[in-house]
């Protein structure tokens, strides 16, 4: 189960630092996304872009290290959420695309994020319960 729910955090942490860094490194992109908020009928500044990025790269950092998974993905739950709400919020019948057409994807990986952070739990925890029952060492 620890080999499973591990490869799952790296696919997770392989899609924000994915994801996060479009939005770090390309301005261009960041400014895509404005436009496209616009048509949708809201003003959304492009250095909102590069903070989400900034976040999900460092999401993908605590979902790579064992000790700060939980974490991670809870914050990929809420990235995701917010994701959700933003893009429902937004959107609009004149843009194209539509910022609702996200909606299952950010559903799908809000769900992963949560998956990840379930999973750790529970290994976790058996790692706990797997120590605590084995005799301590004797000192002689």
């Amino acid at each position: 189960m620890r080999t499973f729910t591990t490869i799952l955090a790296l696919l997770g942490a392989l899609i924000m630092l994915a994801s996060g860094l479009v939005k770090v490194l390309s301005s261009s992109f960041r400014q895509d996304q404005s436009e496209l908020y616009e048509l949708a009928g809201s003003a959304v500044p492009s250095w909102f872009f590069l903070a989400v990025g900034v976040f999900e790269v460092l999401v993908a950092v605590a979902l790579v290290v064992p000790r700060t998974r939980v974490l991670g993905g809870l914050a990929f739950v809420i990235t995701m959420a917010g994701a959700l709400a933003f893009n429902l919020v937004l959107a609009s019948e004149g843009a194209d695309p539509d910022p609702a057409d996200f909606a299952p994807v950010n559903v799908v990986l809000g769900a992963l994020g949560l998956l990840i952070t379930l999973l750790w739990m529970w290994v976790r925890r058996s790692d706990k319960k797997r120590a605590s029952s084995q005799p301590a060492p004797s000192t002689a």
